[in-house]
């Protein structure tokens, strides 16, 4: 596998017009703020109530 074309040292980088300033050595990456996470609560207490009433379908506890 041949990676480099030549021996040579890698080329230097170059700024793209309108592009981001560089970022210094051992910062991060700025990125947007994630959203918060939505509350998982409701999502159980739907499942859960789902649940129950298929269950209850089958066993045929509505008859009775």
């Amino acid at each position: 596998m041949h990676e480099r074309p030549y021996d040579g040292p890698a080329l230097r980088a170059h700024p793209v017009a309108h592009g981001r300033p560089p970022t210094p050595d051992g910062d991060r990456v700025p990125q947007l703020p994630r959203a918060p996470a939505p509350a998982r609560w409701p999502g159980v207490v739907i499942a859960a109530v789902v649940l129950v009433l298929t269950v209850a379908g089958i066993a045929g506890w509505w008859q009775r």
